[in-house]
């Protein structure tokens, strides 16, 4: 009815005569679900601020965690091309990188104790 959908329901009674009687009740239903139309406008609102809030920390929390992993890939291609005078030491807080951090460090002096003993044009 002019555009709306409406909720109709029949519920038939008796009043205690031998006559029948039928209880019809007729609401729009942007009446009846006015609240529930309302509270899913607010949750489509939160979801989207959420989301949008959540854009920058994880782009944030994902350079967080593979800024380390870049320099230990750099310390790796330091040793792979003998630059063996230093090696940088990466702070993280992420157990896996910080064991990786570990065994770059033990390589990287291994492998210097042998060319202390190995000519450098050799192979």
């Amino acid at each position: 009815m002019d555009g709306n959908s409406w909720d109709v329901n029949f519920y038939p009674f008796s009043a205690g005569g031998e006559g029948r009687l039928l209880f019809i009740s007729a609401v729009p239903e942007n009446e009846l679900l006015a609240d529930a139309i309302a509270l899913k406008h607010k949750l489509i609102l939160v979801g989207i601020i959420l989301l949008l809030l959540m854009i920058p920390i994880s782009l944030l929390l994902s350079r967080a965690i593979s800024r380390p992993i870049r320099l230990l890939a750099k310390e790796a291609d330091n040793i792979r091309e003998f630059n063996l005078h230093q090696f940088s030491y990466v702070n993280s807080h992420i157990r896996e990188i910080s064991i990786l951090n570990l065994a770059l460090s033990r390589l990287q002096k291994t492998i210097a104790a042998f060319t202390a003993y190995i000519p450098r044009g050799f192979g």
